[in-house]
């Protein structure tokens, strides 16, 4: 169920846009893609990415109770958070 996490502290390292390219190669806008990295490198967030046909409620209930939110609506096969 979960595809990958992405965290503040396990790619602070990496170069200032590869992150963004992480993001548009996971299926992410642009937009979408700054966000998160920015995200990450700047506020130390941790993204998790969940893709899942049929669980996506079930996904989206877990991540809630642990506190997670998500920008904006994603396509149904994708909970980013």
């Amino acid at each position: 169920m979960l595809a990958s996490i992405i965290g503040g502290g396990a790619l602070l390292g990496a170069a200032g846009g590869s992150l963004v390219g992480t993001f548009v190669a996971l299926e992410m806008s642009e937009d979408d893609a700054q966000y998160y990295a920015r995200a990450v490198q700047k506020e130390g967030r941790t993204v998790v990415l969940v893709q899942t046909p049929d669980r996506r409620d079930e996904a989206r209930a877990i991540l809630d109770r642990n506190g997670a939110h998500q920008r904006r609506s994603m396509p149904a096969s994708q909970v980013i958070l």
